[in-house]
C-alpha cells in the first residue's frame, strides 16, 4: 500500500473543516476588539488596553504586540478603524475566511 502524505488543507476537507485554527483565532480576537472599542473609557478592560508600560524593553527583535496583530488581521479582513460601531458589519467581516 502506499504512503499518503495528507496537508492541512486535505485534512480539513475531509473532515469537513471550513476554517483553520488561524481563521478561528484570528476571528476571535477581532470580536474581543470590538467589544473592547465598544467598551466605556471608565471600565477596567478599557483601561487596561490602553495603558502603556514604563521602562525600557529587552534586547533583540521586539515581541509582537496584540495591537500589531489586530492590525494585520483587520487589513485582512478589510475593516478599518470605527467599524466596530456597526456590530453586524464588524462580525460578518471578522468571521471572514482568510485567502490561501
Amino acid at each position: 500500500m502506499k504512503n499518503l502524505l495528507y496537508t492541512p488543507t486535505a485534512l480539513g476537507m475531509g473532515m469537513k473543516v471550513d476554517k483553520t485554527i488561524i481563521d478561528t483565532i484570528e476571528t476571535k480576537r477581532l470580536l474581543w476588539h470590538g467589544h473592547l472599542e465598544r467598551m466605556e473609557e471608565t471600565r477596567w478592560p478599557q483601561k487596561i488596553w490602553k495603558w502603556t508600560p514604563q521602562g525600557r524593553r529587552k534586547r533583540g527583535r521586539p515581541t509582537r504586540t496584540w495591537f500589531q496583530e489586530i492590525q494585520d488581521a483587520m487589513a485582512t479582513k478589510e475593516l478599518r478603524q470605527g467599524d466596530w460601531w456597526d456590530r453586524k458589519r464588524w462580525k460578518s467581516r471578522s468571521e471572514k475566511r482568510r485567502q490561501p
